[in-house]
């Protein structure tokens, strides 16, 4: 009795893993999925503060659509660099806080245009006539 019904199972295991199943069977072709417009490939933006303050840089991006999307806050000490990395091209909007008074804003909403496929290199310097003011310059 064992015998046979240990027969029957693998029979019916070999029928089944024979058979084409449903999703084996050829079906009619689906038409290619419809395309994305073309997206253009990130970028990243190196920052050098050549200030003496620690600062917190934080961008963002605004989308065709004007929908914002925020990038991470980047600390960066004095004398050092950062990178802010993965960035669609468009404009991004830059906004710089010191670090012991994020309340005190040095840049705000600065726009910097980011072309797609190039990489940015961005000094972060004080103003030479306002050392109250932070201005962005490019690294060449």
């Amino acid at each position: 009795m064992r015998v046979i019904s240990a027969m029957l199972i693998a029979a019916a295991t070999m029928l089944t893993l024979c058979a084409p199943g449903a999703a084996q069977v050829p079906g009619p072709k689906q038409p290619p999925a419809p395309k994305k417009e073309k997206e253009l490939p990130p970028v990243s933006i190196r920052f050098r503060n050549d200030t003496k303050l620690t600062i917190v840089l934080q961008g963002i991006s605004v989308s065709p659509r004007g929908v914002q999307r925020r990038g991470q806050p980047i600390l960066i000490r004095e004398g050092r660099a950062a990178i802010d990395g993965n960035v669609p091209p468009g404009v991004r909007l830059i906004t710089i806080v010191d670090y012991n008074q994020p309340s005190r804003p040095l840049l705000q909403n600065f726009p910097l245009p980011v072309a797609p496929g190039r990489d940015l290199q961005v000094l972060i310097r004080t103003d030479p006539k306002n050392p109250q003011r932070i201005v962005l310059t490019p690294d060449q």
